[in-house]
């Protein structure tokens, strides 16, 4: 990984562009984060994310990855060390959009919501 491109904290955080990872973006950079990169499987919600969470001297990135796969987590960590350096902060918040209960999912279901 490259050297680490600021002395204020950077993170990772999945799930960022919506929902519970947006708001821990929001808050992390309220407490000075210094760089965001935002991971999420839209592109175009990602890509609006990023730039409505933006400040002028604190930069949001979005990489589209589906983090079940091993492709995914790759894409991301590539452009973690080209965006950010070394993280100091990772955030899992990514899920899957699909819903269900204990009594009408299915096993491929609750296998895909844990690989996310």
């Amino acid at each position: 990984m490259s050297d680490t491109k600021s002395e204020r904290p950077v993170a990772i955080v999945t799930g960022g562009s919506q929902g519970v990872g947006r708001a821990v973006v929001e808050r992390l950079l309220d407490q000075g984060l210094s760089r965001a990169l935002i991971v999420g499987r839209s592109l175009a919600k990602g890509t609006a994310a990023a730039a409505e969470l933006s400040r002028p001297d604190q930069p949001v990135s979005f990489v589209s990855a589906d983090l079940s796969s091993v492709d995914g987590v790759e894409a991301v960590l590539a452009a973690a060390d080209a965006e950010l350096g070394v993280p100091h902060v990772l955030v899992n918040a990514a899920a899957l959009p699909d819903r269900g209960s204990v009594w009408d999912s299915d096993a491929e279901l609750w296998d895909r919501m844990l690989a996310t």
